[in-house]
């Protein structure tokens, strides 16, 4: 409800369409049919099993061709992309179900909506949704590309996340250890293809 009355989902979604074609224009996608459709349908089997989804909104899920980092993230209206040094350090399909359930929870909890809000004001995220900046969108964009976050989360959005996403991977079928084991993982890892993640997922 507080994030409804922040940003209308109707307008999240029209900021998530205009914020991810600016990302796809900024970054490389990669260029396996086989590897896109193998995460979409993973991220696909976990978001069906989410009984929170708003109401209209659809989930697509990307790859971007960095293996260098290892990260994935959410945009307003449910467009997740997950870099490919992610699908590396993944172990098994469990691993990676649990990253994406993380990110859909993200996104069912409204907390992208949430955080826009409270970082660039009502009026710009409004402004983003209407096309009326679009220098601050191609900011944004760039800065998403860059850095491989766009929002930093609160802890208590980071443990809603955790807290919501296991559900929906283990409804999905999949093993909760697998959320344990990649989490632990991310924990230990070291270097700048950890950098991005452990910034913006504290």
């Amino acid at each position: 409800a507080a994030a409804n009355a922040l940003l209308p989902l109707d307008e999240e979604d029209k900021l998530g369409e205009k914020l991810s074609a600016e990302v796809e224009k900024k970054s490389k996608l990669h260029k396996s049919d086989e590897v896109q459709t193998y995460v979409a349908s993973v991220g696909k089997k976990v978001s069906a099993r989410a009984h929170d989804v708003p109401r209209g909104l659809r989930f697509t899920f990307r790859v971007i061709d960095d293996d260098k980092t290892v990260n994935a993230f959410a945009l307003p209206g449910g467009h997740i992309y997950v870099y490919a040094g992610l699908l590396k350090l993944a172990d098994d399909e469990a691993e990676l179900a649990a990253v994406l359930g993380h990110e859909i929870a993200h996104v069912t909890q409204r907390h992208v909506a949430e955080r826009l809000v409270a970082q660039y004001g009502m009026e710009s995220v409004l402004s983003l949704a209407l096309g009326k900046d679009p220098g601050l969108l191609g900011q944004l964009a760039s800065t998403l590309v860059s850095s491989g976050a766009l929002l930093q989360f609160t802890r208590s959005q980071e443990a809603d996340g955790d807290t919501v996403g296991l559900p929906y991977m283990v409804a999905a079928g999949y093993d909760p250890s697998g959320f344990v084991r990649f989490f632990e993982k991310l924990k230990k890892g070291e270097g700048p293809a950890f950098t991005a993640f452990l910034s913006d997922h504290p």
